[in-house]
């Protein structure tokens, strides 16, 4: 008697291990605080602005990564926080309206 693929995936390795069913998403963290949205924008030198309220997690001192912005995606420390608004440094932030898909993580 042979054991089919599938069997030997199931015994050896569970099924939703494997990497073929897995979500590849480009947003996906495996650790830290993150929020996903299309309402975050760029303003001034060292703001993120979110009109959806969703920054409040993110607080002050978190090393946070932002991913999905042309302009904007890398490191940034933060400085001050609220629902709406991060204050971060470096101060480096270029203006961007909302509308893309923005991913914000702490690191």
């Amino acid at each position: 008697m042979t054991i089919g693929t599938r069997f030997r995936q199931l015994i050896t390795r569970s099924a939703s291990l494997l990497d073929s069913r897995r979500q590849n998403s480009p947003y996906r963290f495996d650790q830290g605080i993150a929020y996903e949205a299309d309402t975050i924008s760029f303003t001034a030198s060292d703001t993120i602005s979110d009109s959806a309220n969703g920054l409040a997690n993110f607080l002050v001192g978190d090393d946070i990564q932002i991913v999905g912005s042309n302009l904007n995606s890398r490191r940034y420390k933060v400085v001050t926080s609220s629902a709406g608004t991060l204050t971060v440094e470096p101060t480096v932030i270029q203006a961007a309206i909302a509308g893309d898909k923005i991913a914000i993580r702490t690191v």
